[in-house]
Parts: C-alpha cells; structure tokens; sequence
C-alpha cells in the first residue's frame, strides 16, 4: 500500500463527525455505508438548522471535507433526496444539477481512501520516533498551512500539541 506523508488539512470536527457516524469503518455499497451516510448527513442538516444564514459562499472548509461531502452527495444524488438537498445547498450545487468531472473525481478519491485498508497504530516507543520524524522534517516548526491542529505522518495521526512538546523536548 502506498501511503501518503502529505500532511492532512481537514478540521478535526471534520474527522471527528465522519468516524463518529461510522463512515471510517464502513464499506462503501452496504447498508452499513448507508446508514452511516444517512448519520453524516444528519449532522450536516443539523448545523445548517443551526445556522440557517449559512451558504456556500460563507462557508469556509477544507479540500478533503469538499471531498466528503461531494461523495456522500454522489451516492445520494437524486433531486428529492432528504440526504442529498442540503448538501448540494452547502456546496452550491443546483438541486438538479449533475456532478461535474472534477466534483466526481473528488467524490470517488474519497471512496478509495474508505477502501484502502487502515494503517495500524504505531507501539509507543515508534511513535515517538515517527514525532520525532515528523518534527525533524518540518524543521521544527509546525506548517502554516495545517490550521487544523493535525497533521498525518508515517501514517500516525499527531496534532499540534504533540508536536510541539516534541520540539521543546
């Protein structure tokens, strides 16, 4: 398996919403995926409910919560859709209007990294060396561009904090 060292730039509320409604552990095509699309959505619908002037022009968010979104909107593309309305409202699309090429491309990046087996967490004592890596190759210095808190090295999740007692250590 090929894996990424790119630092990931998605929020942690991102992340957190997305295994939180079994989206991480469930494979695409099931009633598993399914059901926890429907959570995801949920949760979408939710925060729009609570913040009703929201439109996609205000909406500030990252490539790979674009990425999410256009995946669930693709497999919940139908114009009534209860799942896909508000999304395509979140994102700017039409309630009729199709994908285009690069929104499809998103949304199917999105299903290969869901079917890509995971990695397995690192022991402690290797994932203070992977830190330390990651702190080595960033010299030192925790990347403007991660306004995320986290970032993916190596296959381990390490957020800002971690990052930066290793650089003071």
């Amino acid at each position: 398996m090929s894996e990424s060292t790119t630092p990931a730039q998605c929020r942690d509320e991102d992340w957190n919403l997305a295994r939180d409604c079994g989206l991480m552990g469930a494979t695409p095509g099931t009633n598993e995926w399914d059901a926890a699309l429907g959570r995801f959505a949920d949760g979408v619908r939710a925060t729009l409910g609570q913040q009703p002037q929201l439109r996609a022009a205000s909406i500030m968010m990252s490539r790979h919560s674009r990425a999410m979104l256009l995946n669930i909107l693709w497999h919940h593309q139908g114009g009534s859709s209860p799942v896909g309305q508000p999304i395509r409202a979140l994102l700017g699309i039409g309630q009729h209007d199709h994908l285009n090429n690069d929104q499809l491309a998103e949304a199917k990046w999105i299903d290969a990294l869901l079917a890509a087996p995971a990695a397995q967490p690192a022991e402690n004592g290797e994932r203070a060396q992977i830190i330390a890596r990651a702190v080595a190759v960033h010299g030192r210095k925790w990347p403007e561009q991660l306004t995320s808190g986290v970032m993916f090295y190596e296959g381990e999740r390490i957020t800002r904090a971690e990052f930066n007692t290793e650089v003071r250590a």
